[in-house]
Order: structure tokens, then sequence, then C-alpha cells
């Protein structure tokens, strides 16, 4: 019984694969031959780069617009602003 060497590979290389991968009009087997990984590994790169995208997605809304935009139950006040002046 052999074992199966597994490969590393840095981060940089796998958003490069990634974005190799959506540049291109390339099969997912040939961009993978074409980089020496095995399929299953640049379609994992893509999943997780997927979930990664939706994490920076939501830190965006949730962290930074919904507490600066203005909104009309706060009398078009940002929420930081209205409750800056609620404290005060």
């Amino acid at each position: 019984m052999g074992t199966k060497n597994k490969r590393h590979y840095i981060a940089v290389f796998k958003q490069d694969a990634v974005n190799y991968y959506h540049s291109s009009d390339k099969s997912m087997a040939k961009v993978a031959e074409e980089l020496q990984v095995s399929q299953a590994s640049i379609n994992n790169w893509i999943q997780n780069a997927k979930k990664n995208d939706g994490i920076v997605i939501f830190q965006y809304i949730d962290g930074f617009y919904n507490t600066r935009r203005t909104h009309s139950t706060c009398g078009l006040e940002s929420p930081n602003n209205n409750e800056m002046s609620n404290l005060t």
C-alpha cells in the first residue's frame, strides 16, 4: 500500500489559478492540466473563493454601508449619527 504525497500550494497560487480559470474560456480540466494540479483542487479553490467573496461582501454591507447610509427611520441620518445624537 503506497501513500500518496499531498501537494500544498500557497494562497497566491490558488487565487491566481481561480482568476485564470474565470478569465479564460478553458474548461476546468484544461486549466488543471496546464497548471499541473488536479481538477478537484481547482474546483475546491473556486468554491472556497466563492465563500470568501460572500464573506467580504457581507462585511462591507454590515460593517460599512449599513452604518453610514441614511435611513428614513432615523430622520434621514446614518445609524451611527442618530445613535450619537441620542446619547447627548
